[in-house]
């Protein structure tokens, strides 16, 4: 929906609009009330009150806890290339469309939706990958599923190198 609605007002706008939707959605969760118990009878226990800093604390004790030591190395590598791949996949898309003589006519909302239609299928692609990683980390173990994490970057990372020099757009 965001590559359709690019192509009809300026990109800055389209950022200010989904910032200001975020900014709502954030507070419409936060003031939301504690649900209505309704015929369930659960035991009354009261859970304990939290402040955001003992839970600041907890997280980073969590950090330190051996066996997720093993796997900051893979969260570290995941947000580095997430926001680094983010950052250039657009523009890098739009310079090869700019490239390709059949669209070098397209102008900059009409490059932008392809773009981001393209993004479509990576967002598609990291649902399923999250949702399969956690049935092939319980099959195969946390070392075993951290190589297969690392040659499945590897084969992304050759496949935009691949992408890159061959610098061609294709419908």
């Amino acid at each position: 929906m965001a590559a359709y609605v690019v192509s009809s007002v300026n990109q800055s706008t389209f950022y200010l609009v989904m910032t200001g939707l975020c900014l709502m959605a954030s507070l419409f969760f936060l003031l939301l009330k504690a649900p209505i118990k309704t015929g369930l009878k659960v035991p009354e226990e009261e859970p304990e009150k939290q402040s955001v800093a003992q839970d600041i604390r907890e997280t980073l004790q969590l950090l330190k806890n051996p066996r997720m030591v093993k796997l900051l190395p893979l969260a570290v590598l995941s947000s580095f290339s997430q926001a680094i791949f983010a950052s250039l996949f657009v523009p890098l898309m739009t310079d090869t469309i700019k490239a390709n003589p059949q669209t070098e006519d397209w102008d900059e909302a009409t490059r932008n939706t392809h773009c981001l239609l393209a993004y479509i299928g990576l967002g598609v692609g990291e649902i399923v990958g999250g949702l399969c990683i956690g049935k092939i980390i319980d099959k195969i173990g946390n070392k075993a599923s951290l190589f297969l994490c690392l040659i499945l970057v590897f084969v992304a990372t050759a496949t935009a190198l691949a992408f890159i020099m061959t610098f061609s757009f294709t419908l």
